[in-house]
Protein backbone atom coordinates (compact mmCIF):
# COMPACT_ATOMS: atom_id res chain seq x y z
CA UNK A 1 0.00 0.00 0.00
CA UNK A 2 2.82 2.39 0.89
CA UNK A 3 4.43 1.92 -2.54
CA UNK A 4 1.12 2.70 -4.23
CA UNK A 5 0.77 5.96 -2.27
CA UNK A 6 4.33 7.05 -3.16
CA UNK A 7 3.83 6.15 -6.82
CA UNK A 8 0.54 8.06 -6.92
CA UNK A 9 2.14 11.11 -5.29
CA UNK A 10 4.98 11.10 -7.82
CA UNK A 11 2.56 10.68 -10.71
CA UNK A 12 0.40 13.59 -9.53
CA UNK A 13 3.31 15.91 -8.75
CA UNK A 14 4.07 18.51 -11.40
CA UNK A 15 7.01 17.46 -13.52
CA UNK A 16 9.79 19.97 -13.82
CA UNK A 17 11.21 19.82 -17.28
CA UNK A 18 14.59 21.35 -17.86
CA UNK A 19 15.40 21.47 -21.54
CA UNK A 20 18.96 20.32 -22.22
CA UNK A 21 20.04 21.35 -25.71
CA UNK A 22 22.49 19.37 -27.86
CA UNK A 23 24.84 22.39 -27.74
CA UNK A 24 25.30 22.25 -23.97
CA UNK A 25 22.73 24.56 -22.43
CA UNK A 26 19.87 24.13 -19.99
CA UNK A 27 16.77 26.32 -20.19
CA UNK A 28 14.28 26.78 -17.41
CA UNK A 29 11.08 28.80 -17.22
CA UNK A 30 10.50 31.57 -14.72
CA UNK A 31 8.12 30.75 -11.85
CA UNK A 32 7.37 34.38 -10.93
CA UNK A 33 8.66 37.79 -11.92
CA UNK A 34 7.77 41.44 -11.57
CA UNK A 35 9.47 42.26 -14.88
CA UNK A 36 9.89 40.90 -18.39
CA UNK A 37 12.12 37.94 -17.57
CA UNK A 38 10.54 34.75 -18.84
CA UNK A 39 13.34 32.25 -18.50
CA UNK A 40 16.97 31.48 -17.91
CA UNK A 41 19.47 29.70 -20.12
CA UNK A 42 22.45 28.19 -18.35
CA UNK A 43 25.28 27.85 -20.84
CA UNK A 44 27.64 24.96 -20.11
CA UNK A 45 29.78 24.33 -23.17
CA UNK A 46 32.86 26.54 -22.73
CA UNK A 47 32.13 28.25 -19.43
CA UNK A 48 29.38 28.39 -16.83
CA UNK A 49 27.32 31.48 -17.74
CA UNK A 50 23.68 32.42 -17.19
CA UNK A 51 21.73 34.18 -19.94
CA UNK A 52 18.52 36.00 -19.06
CA UNK A 53 15.62 35.34 -21.44
CA UNK A 54 12.98 37.95 -22.19
CA UNK A 55 10.20 38.06 -24.79
CA UNK A 56 12.24 40.59 -26.77
CA UNK A 57 15.49 38.64 -26.66
CA UNK A 58 15.80 34.90 -27.23
CA UNK A 59 19.15 33.20 -26.88
CA UNK A 60 20.44 30.36 -28.92
CA UNK A 61 22.57 27.85 -27.08
CA UNK A 62 25.49 28.67 -29.37
CA UNK A 63 25.51 32.33 -28.29
CA UNK A 64 27.68 31.66 -25.28
CA UNK A 65 30.05 34.59 -24.84
CA UNK A 66 33.62 33.58 -25.50
CA UNK A 67 37.01 35.20 -25.78
CA UNK A 68 36.21 36.44 -29.27
CA UNK A 69 33.11 38.23 -27.96
CA UNK A 70 34.41 40.75 -25.49
CA UNK A 71 31.85 41.54 -22.85
CA UNK A 72 31.20 45.11 -21.87
CA UNK A 73 30.45 46.58 -18.47
CA UNK A 74 30.57 43.42 -16.37
CA UNK A 75 29.56 45.06 -13.12
CA UNK A 76 29.35 43.25 -9.81
CA UNK A 77 26.83 44.43 -7.24
CA UNK A 78 23.94 45.06 -9.60
CA UNK A 79 22.69 41.46 -9.65
CA UNK A 80 22.38 38.81 -6.96
CA UNK A 81 21.21 35.23 -6.85
CA UNK A 82 19.70 33.54 -3.83
CA UNK A 83 19.61 29.73 -3.78
CA UNK A 84 17.67 28.37 -0.82
CA UNK A 85 18.41 31.52 1.22
CA UNK A 86 22.14 31.56 0.33
CA UNK A 87 23.20 34.75 -1.45
CA UNK A 88 25.67 34.93 -4.35
CA UNK A 89 26.95 38.14 -5.92
CA UNK A 90 26.71 38.12 -9.69
CA UNK A 91 28.37 40.17 -12.35
CA UNK A 92 26.06 41.37 -15.10
CA UNK A 93 27.23 42.27 -18.57
CA UNK A 94 26.30 42.07 -22.22
CA UNK A 95 27.97 41.05 -25.44
CA UNK A 96 29.01 43.72 -27.89
CA UNK A 97 26.54 42.69 -30.59
CA UNK A 98 23.34 42.08 -28.66
CA UNK A 99 21.27 43.23 -25.72
CA UNK A 100 21.45 39.97 -23.81
CA UNK A 101 22.24 40.15 -20.11
CA UNK A 102 24.78 37.53 -19.06
CA UNK A 103 25.44 36.71 -15.42
CA UNK A 104 28.70 35.53 -13.87
CA UNK A 105 29.15 34.34 -10.28
CA UNK A 106 32.07 35.63 -8.23
CA UNK A 107 32.21 32.31 -6.37
CA UNK A 108 31.59 30.06 -9.37
CA UNK A 109 32.14 26.70 -7.67
CA UNK A 110 29.89 27.42 -4.68
CA UNK A 111 27.14 28.87 -6.88
CA UNK A 112 27.25 25.94 -9.27
CA UNK A 113 27.13 23.46 -6.36
CA UNK A 114 24.12 25.31 -4.93
CA UNK A 115 22.31 25.10 -8.29
CA UNK A 116 22.95 21.36 -8.35
CA UNK A 117 21.41 20.74 -4.93
CA UNK A 118 19.02 23.66 -4.46
CA UNK A 119 15.26 23.84 -4.68
CA UNK A 120 14.61 27.54 -5.31
CA UNK A 121 16.52 30.26 -7.15
CA UNK A 122 15.78 33.98 -7.03
CA UNK A 123 17.55 36.49 -9.27
CA UNK A 124 17.39 40.19 -8.43
CA UNK A 125 18.63 43.01 -10.64
CA UNK A 126 19.45 46.68 -10.30
CA UNK A 127 20.94 47.19 -13.75
CA UNK A 128 19.65 50.73 -14.20
CA UNK A 129 19.53 52.24 -10.70
CA UNK A 130 18.66 55.68 -12.08
CA UNK A 131 15.35 54.22 -13.30
CA UNK A 132 14.33 52.88 -9.88
CA UNK A 133 11.07 54.55 -8.93
CA UNK A 134 11.59 54.42 -5.17
CA UNK A 135 15.40 54.52 -5.03
CA UNK A 136 15.60 50.99 -3.62
CA UNK A 137 17.97 48.50 -5.14
CA UNK A 138 17.13 45.29 -6.94
CA UNK A 139 13.88 46.40 -8.51
CA UNK A 140 13.49 43.43 -10.86
CA UNK A 141 13.12 39.97 -9.33
CA UNK A 142 12.56 36.57 -10.91
CA UNK A 143 12.18 33.23 -9.16
CA UNK A 144 12.79 29.74 -10.53
CA UNK A 145 12.11 26.24 -9.23
CA UNK A 146 15.35 24.32 -9.57
CA UNK A 147 14.74 21.05 -7.72
CA UNK A 148 16.31 18.37 -9.92
CA UNK A 149 18.36 20.84 -11.97
CA UNK A 150 21.64 19.15 -10.98
CA UNK A 151 21.05 16.14 -13.23
CA UNK A 152 20.33 18.39 -16.22
CA UNK A 153 23.48 20.43 -15.55
CA UNK A 154 25.60 17.28 -15.34
CA UNK A 155 24.27 16.22 -18.75
CA UNK A 156 24.61 19.64 -20.38
CA UNK A 157 28.34 20.09 -20.52
CA UNK A 158 31.65 20.01 -18.75
CA UNK A 159 31.48 23.62 -17.54
CA UNK A 160 28.39 22.87 -15.43
CA UNK A 161 29.49 19.57 -13.90
CA UNK A 162 30.24 19.21 -10.22
CA UNK A 163 32.64 16.42 -9.26
CA UNK A 164 30.90 13.60 -7.46
CA UNK A 165 31.85 12.90 -3.92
Amino acid sequence: MRILVVALALWCAPALAFDVTPRGAVTLPVAQTNGTIDGLMILCRRDFVLGVLTPARRLRSDQEPGEEERLFDTVFGRAVAVVDERRFDLGAGGANDDATVYLFAKDREAFLAALHTGRDLALAFDLLPEDAKDGAGFETVATFTIAGLGAALQDAGRACRVPEG
